[in-house]
């Protein structure tokens, strides 16, 4: 965090214009993201493809991420390019554990 104290934007977009809280979901650095949700992130913004990191951390299957960010204020009801939303594209990919977190 001592880049923060320096500094640094929280929600500068790098590769896929993705933040770090979009990498760290990405993931699964449940701590990460932890500090990044505290320090206020934006927890809806979104990548190149419209993802928000609640989305990434669908794909990456990173449950305990998951509730964090929906903790943090994640909506749930988000789409990517596709029109797709988190639950749709946890259920598409498998990850019952994600649906189960999604839906309580």
């Amino acid at each position: 965090m001592s880049l923060l104290k320096a500094g640094a934007h929280i929600d500068t977009d790098g590769s896929k214009y993705r933040t770090p809280l979009g990498h760290a979901a990405e993931w699964g650095y449940k701590e990460v993201v932890r500090c990044l949700l505290e320090e206020n992130a934006d927890v809806e913004r979104k990548d190149c493809t419209e993802k928000t990191p609640l989305a990434l951390a669908v794909i990456g299957g990173h449950h305990a991420v998951l509730e964090l960010l929906l903790e943090g204020g994640a909506d749930i009801e988000a789409r990517d390019f596709w029109g797709r939303t988190p639950l749709l594209q946890a259920a598409g990919e498998g990850h019952v554990a994600a649906v189960r977190v999604l839906l309580n």
